[in-house]
């Protein structure tokens, strides 16, 4: 267990470097399997030579509320004991194929809760992985049909069947009129998860008439029938005097009916298809949907009625988007999110295409699009959309955090859906675990996501930050050079010091030479002090100026040297 959450630590962090050597196809994404049958899912890879059995890892996940392990097999070796206990003794691994590069996966006895999204993922001298989406499904096979006279010319018809996903009723008679808003249908849901649907239709008056109960799948797009005839009591009598008069008329009798039903069905079962399921636009970016509607010749524009609808997850009202009801555009009804953005393709409805053109697509744009369409019949479908907002631009930030010798990288980039964000240095070493990262929504529904990674300043390393965007399978990178933080850190440090040693220097050079200006200064006060006083004084004579002249120089020199010793001593 442990090497297996080993295994996809290594592979999320390292991803975006291996994906690009090694990689993983799935020839085939969507599945559909039947209640109880068998079901064999492929992914392969490449194996360049001989495989090498011990070096080849491969797991099978199931995504549910919790992931659920269906199948593991680490460095040549199953790891049975970790298999989730709905697939215990029903999974296999065709391992005769791995020699190809083809992992098959094999499910027996299908069950309803088996339907859902697979992982596929390999690791082999690299790693990747696809998805591979499992639909089950329970044909409506068996009718069982009953009819009941309640008396006073009144009747009870109940058509009842299982099957899965849940179907829809629809009843008709002989004179192609829909009944289906008459009957009263209910479901129920057994410990199997199948849906038990009975169907009861009340009619009034009716004598010699034939019905048909239609069981309609609308995802599998499959439908089964069953017929139900009503005799009078003149019948009944006439059926058991004179039966070689009944028989003919019987036959008659359903053979007409029959005609009739089918070209009512044909009407009823009017379809609404669409090439593509599933949408995914960029933030920001135009898109269009289609689904598609049969026209048989030339469009009459005044019975056709188009509705499309958007459903978000969590959200019990649904949002008028765009209708056209009778070949008129009703903008009345659109609602204000949409207004100025979405459009109906007015030119391809004569070709049977129902284009809605949604402009500068946002976040709450995405979700459950219902297109409804009603012209001599009536069907739906469902499409999804998906917005993305790739992490293109990751702003970086370098600072030092003051009273420590520690630094701190910050990566900060806006996207949606949430991304997670992984560190490693240039050994692609993991880092995750020491970084702290945040994010907040903003107004646009973008996720703004922040994460800081604290390193020692010793660490003379470079390091990368990758936005790993799980759902639509996405990275982006952004590389950060400490080397060059800590250097421009280091110059800061040498500039400063070169600042104070200079300053130092200009105060050894100028303090002696103020010292001496002011003392000559001083001198020179001295001395004309001494030239006022002059008139009491002795005179200067040739003979006593030598000495006087060398008293002041002794003088002064010695208030020289005193300075400096003084400068001296107080450095």
């Amino acid at each position: 267990m442990m090497e297996k959450l080993l295994l996809l630590h290594i592979f999320l962090v390292c991803w975006h470097s291996l994906n690009a050597l090694f990689t993983v196809e799935a020839p085939k994404s969507l599945y559909t399997a039947e209640l109880g049958s068998n079901v064999t899912m492929e992914c392969i890879f490449p194996v360049n030579g001989k495989l090498k059995f011990k070096d080849l890892s491969v797991i099978w996940e199931k995504k549910d509320e919790v992931r659920k392990d269906v199948y593991v097999l680490l460095k040549g070796k199953e790891d049975s004991g970790s298999q989730h206990s709905d697939f215990q003794g029903r999974i296999k691994m065709l391992k005769e194929n791995l020699d190809f590069g083809q992992s098959l996966l094999q499910i027996s006895n299908v069950k309803l809760k088996d339907a859902g999204l697979y992982y596929c993922l390999i690791e082999y001298g690299g790693a990747d992985y696809k998805t591979i989406s499992l639909k089950v499904q329970a044909p409506y096979r068996t009718i069982i049909q009953e009819v009941v006279s309640t008396g006073d010319k009144e009747w009870k018809l109940t058509c009842q069947s299982e099957g899965y996903p849940k179907a829809d009723v629809i009843w008709q008679n002989g004179g192609c009129q829909d009944l289906t808003d008459k009957a009263n249908t209910s479901y129920e849901t057994g410990s199997d998860q199948l849906y038990r649907v009975t169907s009861t239709l009340t009619i009034k008056n009716r004598t010699r008439e034939n019905f048909r109960c239609i069981f309609w799948n609308k995802e599998i797009q499959e439908n089964t029938s069953a017929d139900l005839y009503i005799l009078d009591s003149a019948d009944d009598v006439l059926w058991t005097e004179s039966r070689h008069f009944v028989w003919p008329i019987l036959i008659v009798s359903v053979l007409v009916g029959s005609v009739s039903i089918t070209i009512c069905i044909r009407k009823a079962l009017f379809t609404v298809e669409v090439p593509q399921q599933l949408y995914v636009a960029e933030y920001g970016s135009n898109v269009t949907m289609e689904c598609r509607f049969p026209v048989n010749g030339s469009l009459n524009l005044e019975l056709l009625s188009v509705v499309w609808e958007q459903k978000r997850q969590g959200q019990l009202e649904s949002r008028d988007v765009y209708t056209l009801r009778n070949g008129k555009a009703l903008l009345s009804s659109q609602h204000r999110d949409y207004m100025g953005r979405a459009a109906l393709l007015h030119k391809e409805l004569k070709s049977g295409r129902a284009l809605l053109q949604i402009t500068n697509v946002k976040i709450t744009d995405a979700g459950s699009y219902l297109c409804l369409i009603d012209y001599q019949g009536a069907d739906y479908k469902y499409i999804t959309l998906e917005i993305k907002a790739s992490y293109k631009i990751i702003n970086i930030q370098k600072t030092r955090k003051w009273n420590e010798d520690k630094f701190a990288f910050i990566c900060q980039s806006e996207g949606f859906p949430l991304a997670e964000v992984f560190w490693q240095n240039e050994k692609n070493f993991s880092l995750s675990g020491s970084a702290n990262t945040t994010y907040t929504l903003t107004t646009d529904g973008l996720y703004n996501v922040t994460s800081i990674l604290i390193i020692n300043q010793n660490m003379n390393e470079n390091y990368s930050c990758v936005f790993w965007n799980k759902e639509l399978n996405e990275n982006t990178s952004a590389y950060i050079y400490s080397l060059a933080l800590m250097s421009t850190q280091h110059g800061g440090q040498k500039s400063l010091i070169l600042f104070i040693v200079a300053t130092c220097v200009i105060v050894l050079v100028l303090l002696p030479a103020l010292i001496i200006f002011q003392k000559r200064k001083s001198f020179k006060n001295c001395r004309a002090k001494k030239d006022r006083k002059g008139k009491f004084s002795p005179p200067v004579t040739d003979e006593n100026r030598g000495y006087y002249n060398s008293q002041i120089e002794t003088s002064y020199l010695s208030t020289v040297i005193y300075s400096g010793e003084s400068r001296n001593v107080n450095l």
